[in-house]
């Protein structure tokens, strides 16, 4: 334990359980099984790459999910981008996103056809950029 664990000491933003961000018990309430759609026109899309006919000048390429957004991941993230900040939250974040991509098998494909590969040591978590998708106009 660090000393300024000791003076921030660290609770669970779900349950409140002293210990860390997420207790066990609300870690494994997680869910890792995410659905790749098309951000464009929202249907089902094979690897998390936006359809052919949907892709535009402007529009995003594609897009790959680390957990599914619930009642848990969702105070995870309110807690790291809205006040009072947590801002020590985003190497758990990290963390989080990172092992739950190497593991996604579409991510995968996409990244050999880069020549790269998430189980050897060709990437690393300085390699990979995560790009956050814009508020809307009215949270803005």
């Amino acid at each position: 334990m660090k000393l300024l664990d000791l003076i921030f000491p660290k609770f669970c933003v779900n349950c409140k359980k002293f210990g860390d961000f997420l207790c066990p018990n609300c870690f494994s309430r997680l869910s890792f099984d995410t659905k790749n759609i098309c951000l464009v026109c929202g249907k089902p899309s094979y690897d998390g790459i936006t359809h052919p006919v949907c892709k535009g000048r402007n529009r995003i390429d594609g897009s790959f999910t680390g957990v599914v957004f619930n009642g848990i991941s969702k105070k995870l993230i309110y807690q790291f981008k809205y006040k009072p900040y947590l801002s020590s939250l985003s190497s758990f974040l990290t963390d989080l996103l990172y092992e739950s991509l190497i593991q996604n098998e579409e991510f995968n494909k996409i990244l050999s056809r880069f020549g790269l590969s998430s189980r050897s040591n060709d990437l690393s978590k300085d390699d990979i950029v995560f790009v956050p998708i814009p508020l809307s106009a009215a949270k803005l």
